[in-house]
């Protein structure tokens, strides 16, 4: 066992994160539509919007519409996804295999209004 002195506590992994779709880090929210399921591929609608009621201005980060990353609630995986761009500036389509039954956690990493956002949210796959 190793004791650091003077660290933090270490983060509490919860036993179920649940079905959180709609996230927002202060202006802009991510909102993600579909149905997950494990072994096959499941199709999601990425929306973005603002709380303000104004236009989100999505541009490409990194060469893509979005970066969508998902991890289980174990850590056993990580899954690195592109939404496609559907011809709406404010969505996309994402497109993911999720291997096994559980909640995942899912961020979603885009720039709107040249501003850097990312999001928190939750899917459960049955």
């Amino acid at each position: 066992m190793v004791t650091i002195g003077f660290g933090r506590a270490e983060n509490i992994i919860p036993t179920s994160l649940g079905d959180v779709r709609k996230a927002t880090d202060d202006i802009s929210i991510a909102n993600i539509l579909g149905k997950a399921k494990t072994n096959s591929s499941a199709m999601f609608m990425v929306k973005f919007s603002r709380t303000d009621g104004t236009n989100v201005e999505i541009t490409d980060y990194l060469g893509a519409f979005a970066h969508v990353v998902i991890v289980p609630l174990d850590g056993s995986a990580i899954i690195h996804a592109h939404p496609m761009p559907t011809g709406k500036s404010d969505e996309g389509m994402l497109q993911v295999t999720f291997p096994k039954v559980g909640d995942y956690r899912v961020w979603i990493q885009f720039l709107d209004g040249g501003k850097l956002r990312t999001t928190p949210l939750s899917i459960k796959v049955n």
